[in-house]
């Protein structure tokens, strides 16, 4: 697996059930363009990565809940609690302009508008009305909304976020 490019594509929230079904959120709107025919890697909370096969899934606006062949009960369900649904680059759907995945931003310049670096993009959470991007600076962590009116400019050919900076975003 040292070859594979992993792309994470769903936060694995916790187990469901006692047959080894796992609740989880998609990080992106495209979640649904991955079939079932694609190979799928599973993390845990300690980076722990495993090929799985999916044997059925239901998926709703902003959470579903999926079976994989390799995972027979709760207690193994339960491992990746926390955890991450992870594909490789090669098989991820091509993404409209302006739309990008969640490690194509990790490791970001963060700057302001005069172009001055604040932090870099830590981790990006994925909320029902809008994402929240974590950032790191100083030894410190800032939450900033990705909502146009602080997040102004993504430039993924330089790596950079440029956010508006009022009172209080930083500290």
């Amino acid at each position: 697996m040292d070859d594979l490019n992993l792309y994470r594509i769903a936060k694995i929230l916790r187990g469901h059930g006692i047959k080894g079904e796992l609740k989880f959120t998609p990080l992106n709107e495209h979640f649904d363009e991955m079939n079932t025919g694609i190979k799928l890697y599973l993390a845990d909370r300690f980076n722990n990565v495993q090929e799985v096969h999916i044997e059925k899934i239901r998926i709703t606006q902003t959470e579903g809940i999926v079976k994989f062949k390799e995972i027979a009960d709760r207690t193994g369900a339960d491992k990746f609690s926390g955890g991450y649904l992870l594909i490789d680059k090669s098989d991820l759907p091509k993404l409209p302009k302006n739309e990008f995945y969640v490690e194509d931003l990790i490791g970001m310049d963060i700057v302001d508008e005069t172009g001055r670096k604040r932090g870099v993009l830590n981790d990006i959470y994925s909320q029902p009305a809008y994402d929240i991007y974590e950032m790191l600076h100083d030894g410190k962590k800032s939450l900033i909304p990705a909502v146009e009116e602080f997040v102004t400019h993504i430039d993924k050919k330089n790596r950079t976020i440029t956010v508006h900076v009022i009172d209080g975003l930083i500290e």
